[in-house]
């Protein structure tokens, strides 16, 4: 799936660029990026007036190439050295076409390449060169592209434009190569900056009606599904002591599109029953969007709440975000790390507080760790879930994992997930929130044989339900769950993982907080050695004694966990931050 982020800043640049423009790229992660076919006549400018045409013998060698033709040095030097760029750039961008055509990859990149770098990053050659470099697998192509369409843009004082092209170029690992792959990139953060700058208001300090801290979170999530975000900030503004602090939840979006969500208006109501004031974007969205004027808006809401620190739940998710965040409507801002620096950690939030170690020590600002522990007591099952839930027989012994799809892409991780199934032909995999053909080279990973045995069950709401059927829990590779083994172990399903590698810059794609849940050595193998995460697995199914001890180790571990420990800790960075 295309993350909602990405949909958006498509749909933006499909409206920038005219429909004879925009190309049907193939289906990626089950969409296409832009619309029609990228066969059209360009509209060449150059100094003097018209220019030359190419001529019908260069219309003859790309007749030729499209055919199968290896392009010739030789015959291609004249129309590659002309004089006139306007030219160069035409022939390198049909022989480019020409060469994709006639899948010649290789010299496809390398005449699209050169009519980027040629014409300066035209948004009119975007399409093909999408097309090439998704081929190719060159994905720092594509997102240098977006870069540099996105600081184009920006300079030109374009915010939307600017803010869709960073959106996508934020995301083209995970569009293109289904990788939760991100970073922060200091010449876009500067660009936001600068964009925001003449909207910046004056903040003055909070007045304190009440003598209490007020304190505004900018919820992400109120209108997508299951989100752990969400989950997060609501034990957070519940548990929060009300006699020290007034809570404000932000909601980014409007009363019509919560309305519009299958949990928006529930998100809501409970944010609403917890005590705390609820304000969502008063914007009312015209035909053409205006975003500009959306968060413009919505920062000015924020002064009016008259803050003294606003709480970012994901300072840098998406362009808007980072927009709000330089605009600065608050005296002090302060972000909850709970994933990727890149993705939550804006080099000028005032102070922030991190979930797990290795995030915080790649977060460019302050940070303070704090180990929230969600839950130390198994969920409520009202409707116990069944085997039959799982897709497998009753007698089944059930390896589960969970997770969306870019945790399941890892080559070794499947081949020694086959290799238990063929030992065990009592095994099944569970595989929960990613469905069979979310997985790259699924067939080529997994053992023919056993294949039936590995069952997807797509993205769910009922995890807690489903987990308690497992026999193992089976931490993803090589990026790493949270919330999952949490609930797992707070049933006492034993899970097994990978260690982290602390002394390796951060990498969503490559890392796992396991560690700060499971204590038990017994059950966590150096990274990367799936002979040892085997031999765990398999003497927890055939050893009933060692089961009972994982299982109990595991229970032990979230029992006495209270998410009020980590929250008053927050608290006290809160009062800090404020000066108080």
């Amino acid at each position: 799936m295309i993350p909602n982020v990405v949909r958006k800043a498509k749909r933006f640049v499909n409206g920038l660029l005219a429909p004879e423009v925009t190309s049907a790229l193939p289906n990626i992660a089950g969409e296409a990026l832009f619309d029609t076919d990228f066969g059209f006549a360009f509209s060449f400018e150059c100094p003097g007036g018209e220019r030359p045409l190419l001529g019908i013998e260069f219309d003859l060698l790309i007749e030729k190439i499209e055919h199968g033709a290896k392009p010739d040095a030789q015959l291609l030097l004249p129309y590659l050295c002309a004089e006139i760029l306007e030219n160069r750039i035409e022939a390198n961008y049909r022989l480019a076409q020409a060469c994709f055509k006639s899948d010649n990859l290789t010299d496809a990149k390398t005449f699209i390449d050169r009519t980027w770098r040629l014409c300066g990053g035209r948004p009119i050659f975007l399409p093909l060169l999408l097309k090439i470099n998704s081929a190719t697998g060159h994905i720092e192509a594509i997102r240098s592209a977006y870069k540099t369409l996105g600081m184009t843009a920006a300079g030109q004082g374009e915010i939307e434009s600017a803010i869709a092209y960073f959106d996508l170029w934020h995301y083209a690992a995970m569009t293109y190569a289904r990788e939760d792959r991100y970073e922060i990139d200091a010449d876009i953060i500067a660009a936001i900056d600068r964009l925001a700058a003449p909207f910046r208001s004056a903040q003055a300090a909070a007045t304190a009606r009440s003598g209490k801290i007020r304190v505004g979170y900018y919820l992400r999530g109120v209108v997508e599904l299951n989100s752990v975000l969400l989950k997060i900030s609501h034990v957070l503004i519940n548990l929060h002591d009300k006699e020290q602090f007034e809570i404000v939840a932000i909601v980014p979006e409007t009363v019509e599109e919560v309305r519009r969500s299958p949990q928006g208006l529930e998100h809501v109501e409970r944010l609403k029953a917890s005590g705390c004031e609820v304000l969502c974007n008063s914007f009312v969205e015209l035909p053409k969007g205006h975003v500009v004027e959306s968060l413009t808006g919505l920062a000015r809401q924020i002064e009016q709440a008259n803050l003294d620190i606003l709480v970012t739940s994901a300072s840098l998710v998406d362009f808007s975000t980072c927009f709000i965040t330089a605009l600065k409507p608050a005296p002090k801002l302060l972000g909850l790390v709970q994933g990727p620096p890149g993705q939550f950690s804006h080099p000028q939030l005032d102070w922030s507080i991190a979930w797990s170690k290795h995030p915080l020590m790649d977060s460019p600002c302050n940070s303070t760790l704090v180990e929230l522990k969600m839950t130390g007591k198994p969920p409520e099952v009202t409707s116990p879930a069944s085997k039959q839930d799982l897709l497998v027989p009753e007698n089944a012994r059930v390896l589960m994992s969970s997770g969306r799809f870019a945790k399941f892409q890892d080559r070794q991780q499947w081949q020694a997930i086959s290799e238990m199934l063929v030992e065990n032909d009592n095994l099944y995999y569970v595989v929960v929130g990613t469905l069979a053909e979310q997985i790259l080279d699924f067939e080529s990973m997994v053992a023919p044989a056993v294949r039936e045995r590995v069952k997807f069950l797509g993205w769910r709401t009922d995890f807690h339900r489903l987990v308690a059927l497992a026999d193992v829990l089976l931490d993803t590779y090589p990026s790493g769950g949270g919330q999952v083994i949490v609930e797992a172990m707070a049933q006492g399903i034993p899970v097994v993982a990978h260690r982290n590698d602390f002394l390796k810059e951060f990498a969503q794609t490559s890392w796992s907080p396991v560690e700060d849940f499971v204590r038990d050595d017994e059950l966590l193998v150096r990274r990367g050695d799936f002979e040892a995460l085997k031999a765990i697995v398999r003497k927890l199914l055939s050893d009933d004694a060692a089961w009972q001890r994982a299982s109990a180790s595991c229970k032990n571990s979230m029992a006495g966990a209270d998410p009020l420990d980590g929250l008053r800790q927050c608290e006290a960075v809160y009062k800090m931050v404020a000066g108080r």
